[in-house]
């Protein structure tokens, strides 16, 4: 039943958003508590969060709590309620849905917000803008009627990809 959705099934939601491979330890901070479910090495939990079910905090709209996922990297995701359904559509229960993000998300174990913000920034730096130059410079000399940029391996070399 979508209103026995536990805490520890809201992880494994945003472990799916995300497209993370839940290798991290993790907790929810909710109404000043930490929930999460226990692992070897990490901080023990109770009641364990796949035994405490989401209806059980009776969310209101706007109301926010935290998950924090890889501790040494320092991933924290502000969760906001947008609003609470009385009935899902086709379903006579709850159920979380995500009601928005933009872009990609970040890489598990790309080190964190800093180094993933930072890698983010230098990949569209100046070597991306040389990167366009060199293939617009290229484009333009096929626009123009000169295909022979395109027989030449030292010239090609400069846009070609290799994977």
């Amino acid at each position: 039943m979508a209103d026995s959705l536990s805490i520890a099934d809201l992880h494994h939601v945003i472990q799916v958003l995300m497209g993370w491979e839940d290798d991290h330890l993790h907790r929810f901070r909710i109404h000043g508590r930490d929930y999460g479910v226990a692992r070897i090495g990490g901080p023990i939990f109770a009641p364990d969060a796949a035994a405490v079910p989401l209806s059980r905090f009776a969310f209101r709209p706007s109301e926010r709590f935290l998950y924090e996922y890889d501790f040494r990297a320092g991933w924290q995701i502000e969760v906001r309620v947008e609003r609470v359904i009385s009935v899902a559509p086709g379903v006579g229960h709850r159920i979380p849905i995500c009601a928005g993000g933009r872009g990609a998300s970040p890489p598990d174990n790309c080190g964190g917000p800093r180094l993933y913000t930072a890698q983010s920034r230098d990949a569209l730096g100046w070597p991306m803008a040389d990167d366009v130059d060199a293939v617009v410079a290229v484009l333009r000399r096929v626009a123009d009627g000169d295909d022979t940029v395109l027989d030449d391996p030292v010239e090609r070399s400069d846009f070609e990809w290799v994977a």
